[in-house]
């Protein structure tokens, strides 16, 4: 079949425009079987540890869900917790619940992939996006650790495709994206924020009834989750105000470069960058190709697939830059539409080559050869290179935390042990709560903190690595595995413990 000319400075006819492509049956099995290939990659690999300090604060929201007592931190992520409890129910522990939930959210997150993919750009465009997805490093982590990022992957993918159904193919598919933009945003709270322009491009061009009931639904099951938030919490002023505390200090203090200037906006560019390679890895080569590819092509793009991928992107990485980016798992937000666009070189290339004659197969093994060593690769670097977001150190931080719980519980007795942590002082709420004398050190505030001794205590147990005891009668260094100690300090009541950054000493 010729392709119909085009003109320079033309665009494209509409049925070259990729939105025309409707899904099948045949699209369950695949979005079934990719989700499924994200349960086989991650169930023998997960996590059996609270990971981090959130974490910790996830596990300890199944017990009793309170945001002004950080359970969990602000702003509550109460769909996250309370799927979780579903499954704590059942009778998992605390962990499991939560890897399980992030397991599901990250399974949901790629066969969605595959379904805009297919719907948008054709099937191999789909398929590609949601592998480069399942393999990528970061991506892979998040599901198997007990943390909600998976959710921003899934619900940011939903928006979009459903507003792809509306803004570009013109279906009637605003309020479902209405409900996924509403329902998402009780598993990431945040996600009100950065897929707000998303959600308002889908309201575009529909009738004003419509989205005046989108409008209204978004409220009202906004107020579902938020209410009952609100409630457990202690009523609107206790969580307004921890909210607030929260934003202010953890937030814009601390991170926006409305406060920390031209400093601030570097840093934060610089770790929106470095998270986004992240999951990317080997998969940076072949966006780099897909935004070579697309800049050749800008003037045949459909100005609304335009202005979906923008209100999409922008407002994110903006957000991300000028406010406060926290952790890798926050470009998951943005990860699908980065893939998309690296996904559709290879399959143009594979549709080149496959049905024409041989002398055009060679783009199709290309594409194919490209693909199968960026996910070789990424693969790779996460079964096998040393890192916090690979499996090796997945593994190393089960064996550290699980080594020194267990000695604590062992060694020293609850009544006369004083323990000093820093990133493991929530697991020890969760863990070791008959461990009452527990006091968190802030490494990073440089003037000096002292705590007394309560009466009764014999130990001193410094838990974590980032603490450095000073030379003292009765320290002991406890060597508990390869690269796993523990600092103790032998004490009687009446002294004091002096901190001033990670070091500790007692007078």
């Amino acid at each position: 079949m010729t392709r119909p000319e085009v003109s320079p400075g033309q665009h494209a006819p509409v049925a070259e425009r990729p939105a025309s492509h409707p899904l099948e049956l045949a699209d369950a099995v695949w979005a079934t079987g990719l989700a499924g290939l994200v349960l086989a990659t991650r169930l023998p690999f997960r996590t059996h540890m609270l990971f981090n300090w959130d974490s910790a604060n996830f596990a300890l929201a199944l017990q009793h869900f309170d945001v002004t007592q950080h359970r969990p931190h602000p702003p509550g992520y109460p769909l996250f917790v309370g799927t979780a409890r579903l499954f704590y129910l059942l009778g998992l522990d605390a962990n499991a619940s939560l890897v399980a939930t992030a397991l599901l959210l990250s399974a949901g997150a790629v066969a969605a992939l595959y379904l805009y993919g297919r719907l948008a750009y054709g099937r191999v465009v789909g398929v590609t996006a949601a592998l480069l997805m399942a393999f990528g490093v970061s991506f892979w982590s998040a599901g198997e650790m007990a943390l909600a990022y998976p959710a921003l992957a899934l619900f940011s993918t939903l928006v979009a495709l459903f507003v792809h159904r509306s803004l570009v193919r013109g279906e009637g598919y605003a309020l479902p994206a209405t409900l996924a933009y509403a329902v998402g945003a009780g598993f990431r709270p945040d996600l009100l924020l950065l897929l707000g322009g998303l959600w308002l491009a889908g309201l575009w061009g529909q009738p004003r009834r419509t989205q005046a009931v989108c409008i209204i639904v978004a409220l009202l099951v906004t107020l579902m989750w938020l209410v009952p938030t609100v409630l457990l919490s202690g009523g609107f002023s206790a969580y307004a105000a921890v909210l607030s505390s929260y934003f202010g200090v953890d937030v814009v203090e601390k991170y926006s470069s409305t406060q920390s200037g031209a400093a601030g906006l570097v840093r934060n560019l610089r770790d929106t960058a470095s998270y986004l390679f992240y999951a990317l890895y080997a998969s940076t080569l072949p966006l780099a190709i897909g935004l070579l590819w697309l800049a050749r092509r800008w003037r045949s793009l459909p100005l609304r697939e335009v202005l979906l991928l923008a209100a999409w992107v922008v407002p994110i990485v903006l957000f991300y830059t000028v406010v406060h980016i926290g952790d890798p798992g926050y470009v998951f937000s943005f990860l699908p539409a980065a893939l998309l666009i690296a996904a559709r070189p290879l399959a143009a290339w594979w549709n080149a080559g496959v049905p024409m004659p041989s002398q055009e197969k060679w783009r199709a093994r290309a594409a194919a050869a490209l693909m199968a060593l960026v996910l070789l690769a990424n693969a790779g670097v996460f079964l096998a290179r040393p890192g916090v977001l690979t499996l090796p150190g997945l593994q190393a931080n089960d064996a550290s935390l699980r080594l020194r719980l267990e000695h604590i519980q062992a060694s020293y007795p609850p009544e006369s042990t004083l323990l000093l942590s820093y990133s493991t002082y929530k697991h020890l709420q969760f863990y070791l709560p008959q461990y009452t004398h527990s006091v968190w050190l802030d490494v990073y505030r440089p003037d000096e903190q002292e705590y007394a001794v309560p009466d009764g205590v014999e130990w001193v147990v410094l838990v974590d690595p980032e603490l450095q005891a000073a030379p003292s009668p009765g320290l002991e260094r406890v060597e508990l595995g390869p690269a796993v100690s523990v600092s103790r300090i032998l004490v009687r009541g009446g002294r004091i413990v002096v901190a001033q950054g990670a070091r500790v000493e007692i007078r």
